[in-house]
């Protein structure tokens, strides 16, 4: 069965290709992009944001150290999480992730269903 389809118990998943669709209409639309801004890098590169997505979503299931140099499309994330710092649609993202219970990257934030992901050693 696909991620995709929602059942009686679970609501489809959005796909990552949903959500750059999403964040890019809604950017069209109603984001005021300050003046000199570009759109945001997520979505002026799509192959990257799928390769980190996909990883993320792997690293998470696993229940793998995110922040370690050592997994999976690492130097993938960093450059994606750099992307989020400056990002005028930062809290926007992070927010409509939240409400999505999505798991990935959003707003520079680890997401697992919803939740922010807090690094193991941080108390």
């Amino acid at each position: 069965m696909s991620n995709n389809v929602a059942t009686k118990d679970q609501p489809a998943r959005r796909s990552v290709v949903d959500r750059i669709e999403s964040n890019y209409t809604r950017f069209k639309l109603t984001a005021t992009r300050p003046e000199g801004t570009d759109y945001p890098q997520c979505q002026k590169n799509p192959g990257i944001f799928e390769t980190v997505e996909t990883a993320v979503g792997k690293h998470i299931d696993r229940k793998r150290d995110l922040w370690s140099p050592d997994i999976e499309a690492a130097a993938e994330i960093r450059v994606f999480l750099g992307w989020c710092a400056n990002c005028f649609m930062k809290t926007e993202c992070l927010d409509d992730m939240i409400r999505a219970d999505y798991t990935g990257i959003a707003g520079g934030e680890f997401l697992h269903k919803g939740v922010i992901q807090e690094p193991k050693d941080k108390k």
